[in-house]
This record gives C-alpha cells, sequence and structure tokens, in this order.
C-alpha cells in the first residue's frame, strides 16, 4: 500500500523561506492561513519532537523569518541560509537533512512552484518521502500554486491539508494530546 502519511517518528518539518520579503508579495488572506497553519505544524512538530529545519533564502538580501513565526519556533529557529531555490542543493541543508536520519520530510512554505517544488523534487530524488501541507504553501498567483501542488503529486508528493496530519496523528477525540491542540484549531 502506498504511504499516504508520515510516520511521526520518521518525520521531519521543513519551513521553506516564510521571510516577510517574500510573504509581502501575497495576499494578506493567504499570508493570514499560512501563519495559522505554521504554527499548527510547528507545535505539531514541537509536541511529536520532530527536527524542524528552517530555510531562508538569500537572507543576507531578503532579511530573515516572519517574526511571528520565529517566536513561534523559539529555540527551535535556526536559519539555514540558501541561495539555490531547492534547498536541498545547499549542502549544509542537505547534511543536516541526512544526519536526522528521517524518511518523511513535511514541506511548508512558500513560494510552491518554485523553492518547494524544486526541494521536494530533490527529495523525491534522493528517495525522502515528502509531504506536502497544501494549506501551509502559498504562490503569488492560485495557478502557480496549483500547478506547483499538481507537479508535485505527479513526481510522488503525497498532497495533504494541515488538520488531516494533526487529526491523522492525533488518532481519537478526548485525549490529552487532543485538547492540547484544540485551542489552535479556532
Amino acid at each position: 500500500m502506498k504511504k499516504l502519511f508520515p510516520e511521526k517518528e520518521k518525520s521531519l518539518l521543513l519551513i521553506v523561506d516564510f521571510q516577510d520579503s517574500i510573504l509581502k508579495i501575497l495576499k494578506d488572506k493567504i499570508v493570514k492561513m499560512l501563519e495559522k497553519n505554521l504554527t499548527i505544524l510547528i507545535e505539531m512538530a514541537k509536541f511529536f519532537k520532530l527536527p524542524i529545519v528552517v530555510m531562508e533564502q538569500n537572507n543576507e538580501k531578503l532579511k530573515h523569518t516572519n517574526e511571528k513565526i520565529q517566536k513561534v519556533l523559539g529555540e527551535f529557529y535556526k536559519p539555514n541560509n540558501k541561495l539555490f531555490f531547492s534547498g536541498y542543493r545547499d549542502k549544509n541543508i542537505k547534511g543536516i537533512i541526512k544526519s536526522s536520519g528521517k524518511s518523511d520530510i513535511i514541506i511548508c512554505g512558500i513560494e510552491t512552484h518554485i523553492c518547494v517544488f524544486q526541494s521536494a523534487y530533490d527529495l523525491i530524488k534522493d528517495a525522502y518521502n515528502v509531504f506536502i501541507v497544501s494549506d501551509a504553501v502559498g504562490s503569488r498567483y492560485k495557478i502557480n500554486w496549483q500547478i506547483g501542488i499538481e507537479k508535485m503529486k505527479d513526481i510522488g508528493c503525497e498532497i495533504l491539508t494541515t488538520e488531516m496530519l494533526l487529526f491523522y496523528w492525533l488518532e481519537k477525540v478526548g485525549t490529552e494530546d487532543f485538547k492540547h491542540f484544540l485551542p489552535l484549531l479556532k
């Protein structure tokens, strides 16, 4: 059977270029959705003790990850500058991912059709299981987001939403884990 969801113990969260200088080209409504869903994904990663890798595109020029997301990351905010569109082509980032020992890579960030897609493509080529959180990736134009998602599906990525992943991992209502995440969903 095809692997439809990442396994917690095999997963790593990869945050792609969630920088204000790039966010400003997106519609406010999209930015709010992305911030909310990235927050949930980061809290999931922290709660389930997953490694988090933060990539920033040319951060000398484009600056750093959005401050709200930096605060959510807290001690996990360790930015990795990259010049390649695919973060996996950067030797440092590739080394971090490889040394994590994780095989399931959960990707969120921007832009869907450029850096998210190219990173996913290179990870797939290197035999990782790649999971794209469709409501936690964004592009300036809907057509670019849509084609980016379609192409990632074509190359073998699994497409999820934030809530699909969260509820799959939680498995059951009424647990302490479920109660922990309930406030984030409102």
